[in-house]
């Protein structure tokens, strides 16, 4: 198990160039995934905005179905 690890670690740091291209067409998809992560991102965050507020804020008595003190 351990050999096959040092095997994979070792094989990404001798593989050499990939010469590979890029065209703008790439970089516009990246820049849409990015994106649509942070967009998404908001969305989640809205959706659960109440459980996230309610962490932050105090309760008052009353919310806590405690008497209020006179």
């Amino acid at each position: 198990m351990r050999s096959s690890t040092l095997i994979v670690g070792l094989m990404l740091f001798i593989i050499g160039d990939a010469h590979a291209y890029l065209d703008p067409g790439a970089g516009s998809i990246i820049l849409q995934g990015i994106i649509a992560a942070i967009a998404g991102g908001f969305v989640v965050l809205r959706s659960y905005w109440g459980k996230v507020k309610q962490l932050f804020t105090r309760r008052k008595a009353a919310d806590l179905g405690t008497p209020p003190r006179d």
